[in-house]
């Protein structure tokens, strides 16, 4: 079986290009990146091709990131209209996974796009009482301090000062203009929110995650009818590979 990708593009509601990678055959798994990750710095780099092995995998830039267009305001919605119309192009039903942010997304296009025929979700974050520093991103961006906006979203989210000074911050900066998006998606998104999904759903946590990112998950489970949690051997924020893909592939 060949499993050389295949690239392309597919129209959003809005207009939008949404660029897209294929690979493999069988039932399509569209795969949704985290915060700042796009085909070109993935988060899936090991996770497609294998998915691939038994399945038709769809990988993406959401907008704003990679070779995916964007719109001049940002609204959830509108990446929710991304994934239908992804759906759309590859045959009209799919899965979803989904890491992070990415899971957050996922389960939202669950809810609203009825191509959706299941749905795994990596520790999705939900909205808490953090501060908003969606402007000051905004700010730093503008004044061209990619990487200071790239660092005040990681203390944003809860990573330690001493792990923040050594996160590398060049990779993920050509697409820190978008860290807002990410930050209005999950904080716009509470567990009761996700409680109209109706197909199969599995939600995942690392046994190495802290409270607050395991207790999202179940949040999500419980909130969700007939959903399924999982725990997974793994570190903070991040799951054994092998153990991932079992679980994506049992679903």
């Amino acid at each position: 079986m060949s499993h050389d990708p295949q690239h392309g593009t597919t129209t959003s509601a809005d207009g939008t290009t949404i660029a897209w990678t294929l690979r493999g055959s069988g039932p399509v798994l569209v795969l949704v990146e985290p915060v700042m990750m796009h085909r070109g710095l993935t988060a899936f780099a090991d996770l497609a091709p294998a998915l691939a092995e038994q399945a038709t995998v769809v990988t993406y830039d959401r907008r704003g990131k990679g070779e995916s267009g964007d719109a001049e305001a940002y609204e959830p919605d509108r990446e929710v209209e991304d994934l239908a119309a992804l759906v759309a192009e590859h045959g009209g039903s799919a899965r979803l996974y989904g890491f992070s942010s990415g899971a957050t997304l996922a389960l939202l296009a669950a809810r609203d796009v009825a191509g959706v025929t299941g749905v795994v979700a990596l520790e999705p974050v939900l909205a808490d009482d953090g501060p908003d520093v969606r402007d000051e991103i905004r700010a730093l961006v503008r004044e061209g301090r990619r990487g200071d906006a790239v660092r005040t979203f990681n203390r944003r989210i809860g990573i330690p000062e001493e792990v923040v000074a050594q996160i590398p911050t060049g990779p993920g900066e050509p697409a820190a203009h978008t860290l807002p998006y990410d930050l209005t998606l999950t904080g716009r998104t509470r567990a009761a929110d996700l409680a109209a999904i109706t197909c199969p759903t599995l939600v995942l946590a690392s046994s190495g995650s802290d409270d607050r990112l395991r207790g999202w998950a179940r949040e999500v489970e419980q909130a969700v009818p007939g959903a399924q949690h999982r725990e997974l051997p793994g570190s903070w924020h991040g799951v054994d590979g092998d153990a991932l893909v079992a679980a994506i592939r049992e679903t």
